[in-house]
Formats: C-alpha cells, structure tokens, sequence
C-alpha cells in the first residue's frame, strides 16, 4: 500500500511524510477500513479503493486508544 501511496514522491525512498486521521481530510490518497486484529499483534486494514490489505504495527496505539474502524491517509515529501 505504501509504494502506491509514494509512487508520485521523488525520492520517496529516503523519506516521506505520512498524514493519516479517522475523519476524511483535504487531499487525502486513500482510505483504509479495519479487517481484523492480528492474532500476535498489530491490526489489518484494507484500501478501500483497489483492496490491498496490509499489517499496521503496535504503534498504532501510540495514535489511537483502538484500532479505528477507518483510517484516511495522504504520503507527502518531507
């Protein structure tokens, strides 16, 4: 989900910026929709537009108290 989400990002290989909230914002790239928790740890989410479905880490929980049921995000140059 990542590569696309940089794919228009010179560069984007030695960093770029992630904006990501619950609520829709100006310029967001994708939305992403809660699946599943992993059985170890981390959430699953899918991309609502095409269907990928990729792992988001524990550090989640240093954004959000749970997994929100929704995730917009938009990837940007640093």
């Amino acid at each position: 989900m990542i590569d696309r989400l940089v794919a228009s990002i010179p560069h984007a290989a030695a960093g770029f910026r992630l904006a990501f909230a619950v609520h829709p914002f100006a310029g967001y790239q994708a939305s992403l929709t809660w699946v599943r928790a992993d059985p170890v740890e981390g959430n699953w989410y899918r991309a609502d537009d095409v269907g990928d479905e990729g792992w988001l880490c524990p550090a989640l929980f240093c954004y959000f108290a749970a997994p929100p049921p929704k995730i917009y995000v938009r990837a940007e140059p640093k």
